[in-house]
């Protein structure tokens, strides 16, 4: 009950006030919650790397349904983190160093505007959860890699087969 009104607080605070808003560490520390920062429907425009990595102990990140464009190369020095969701923003692509984030295990990209993942992304060996679904300009081979992810089950072999692909077609790769 305390989280729900919480999050209605929230989005009645983010609906009367349209512009982004300025964030800071404090803004930051004000939505975490145990790890979890909830900067979700905050109408950011820009991922705030510098303050959240001032923000070690917040190991889970959710910015969805913000109006992301792009990740800065930066926000892959973020790695403490172990979940991210980036769902319903729109992102066309994330940085080609995004493999670099060595402890994701779960990252939620569902509704963007992806096309293609970086080939780094075969660099993320604890990743054991994926969505990436609803994101219409994928490329038709790594959407059937993908699958539909439409249970926990589904989302948790996504994870394992795009790994899989993208680990053997890295530069990086035993091959």
């Amino acid at each position: 009950l305390y989280l729900l009104l919480r999050q209605r607080i929230k989005h009645q605070y983010i609906e009367m006030t349209s512009d982004e808003p300025k964030v800071t560490k404090q803004f930051i520390l004000e939505h975490l919650e145990d790890n979890e920062i909830d900067l979700s429907l905050c109408n950011l425009t820009k991922v705030p790397v510098k303050e959240l990595a001032l923000v070690q102990r917040g190991t889970r990140l959710d910015l969805s349904q913000n109006h992301l464009v792009s990740l800065p190369d930066s926000f892959c020095t973020l790695k403490h983190l172990v979940e991210v969701d980036l769902s319903k923003n729109h992102l066309p692509q994330l940085p080609a160093n995004f493999g670099q984030l060595q402890s994701l295990q779960k990252l939620d990209l569902y509704s963007n505007d992806l096309m293609t993942l970086p080939l780094s992304f075969g660099s993320l060996k604890r990743l054991k959860w994926l969505d990436l679904k609803n994101n219409s300009q994928m490329e038709a081979e790594l959407a059937d890699i993908a699958g539909l992810c439409l249970n926990e089950q589904e989302c948790k072999e996504c994870a394992k087969k795009v790994f899989v692909c993208l680990f053997f077609t890295s530069p990086n790769s035993p091959n």
